[in-house]
């Protein structure tokens, strides 16, 4: 299992919020160096802003995401941005803050409005 897929099984798992925040520090290791990108060209800042929310960190976690959907949506293959978009409306129902639902909702239209 690749390492987003991992991410991906732990925070649809319940109780394995724990894990995969215990990965933010290597997440944050490999972004240091500039790299932004594992296989099949997905940005490490959504795997980072998925670890900073499974920490509570909200701010940081807020940051990763907006930076994913940046990159991807001026990348010249932009076949990452709708995921981008759908991991960060992820995190805003979990967050709790004033119009994250609504937010959330409209990341998913504009998500489902960018699929190739």
């Amino acid at each position: 299992m690749d390492f987003a897929r991992a991410i991906r099984h732990r925070t649809g798992t319940k109780g394995c919020r724990d894990q995969v925040s215990g990965l933010r520090p290597l997440t944050e290791q490999l972004l240091r160096p500039g790299a932004w990108t594992y296989t099949l060209l997905s940005p490490f800042r959504t795997i980072a802003g998925i670890a900073a929310a499974c920490e509570g960190d909200w701010i940081s976690a807020e940051e990763h995401h907006l930076c994913a959907v940046r990159q991807t949506d001026t990348a010249p293959y932009r076949h990452r941005y709708p995921a981008a978009l759908e991991w960060y409306a992820r995190m805003l129902p979990d967050r709790r803050a004033e119009g994250d639902e609504k937010k959330a909702r409209q990341l998913l239209r504009n998500a489902i409005a960018a699929q190739p």
